[in-house]
């Protein structure tokens, strides 16, 4: 199974969000870190890839555990809940709080 963009990974043990795929390497992120490594020391995870958002001038993937992370900044997005950005791209995964 190749790698994608959205897809849960496995690094060195531990699961990641792959936010995107480049001939250089991937770019992971998990609430601890994130970082680029080699694709082929990834192992695709068996589990609902997050959903790609836009909303704005903005690209969002969203996790099942409501977890948003921006496309532009790939950063952890730490609204508060009430935050209408927030609450829009959640509508928008199907995820409304």
């Amino acid at each position: 199974m190749s790698i994608e963009s959205g897809m849960y990974v496995k690094f060195k043990g531990e699961a990641f969000l792959c936010l995107i795929v480049e001939t250089s390497g991937a770019v992971i992120i998990n609430p601890k870190r994130k970082t680029k490594v080699n694709v082929k020391n990834l192992v695709a995870m068996n589990c609902k890839p997050a959903t790609h958002v836009s909303h704005e001038n903005g690209e969002y993937m969203v996790t099942v555990t409501k977890v948003i992370v921006s496309f532009i900044t790939n950063k952890i997005m730490k609204w508060l809940p009430g935050n209408g950005n927030r609450v829009a791209i959640l509508a928008a995964a199907g995820l409304a709080d």
